[in-house]
């Protein structure tokens, strides 16, 4: 299907799709200006590394956060497509049992979560 130059190239293509808020896969994809485009897909998984698969198979587009493919990109396996108009700010979210009693490795992660801005 080719690379695809515009927003409009995007929307006829084969998309990879993750799942918005574990429920349902998303079909909006964020754009820069808070805005969002209406995507299709033929493959939807709640699994982030099966998206990477699929994308790295060449089965299509996948939104996936920079970082969990920085490796990908640096080789090429992978390449960054309309990074002037698609911007998707990812944030994770650290559940634990308690505050107070928090493994000092459990602590270490947070921070570096923290320095990575992804919480």
């Amino acid at each position: 299907m080719g690379t695809p130059k515009r927003l409009k190239d995007l929307q006829a293509h084969r998309c990879l799709l993750g799942f918005a808020r574990g429920e349902l896969p998303d079909t909006h994809w964020p754009l820069r200006g808070g805005r969002s485009i209406h995507v299709t897909g033929v493959f939807a998984t709640n699994d982030i590394r099966l998206l990477r698969v699929a994308a790295r198979g060449g089965r299509g587009i996948a939104l996936l956060p920079e970082a969990f493919v920085a490796d990908d990109l640096a080789s090429g396996t992978l390449v960054r497509l309309l990074p002037r108009l698609i911007d998707a700010p990812m944030k994770a979210a650290i559940v634990y049992p308690d505050r107070q009693l928090l493994r000092p490795a459990v602590r270490e992660f947070i921070e570096e979560m923290t320095r990575w801005k992804l919480l």
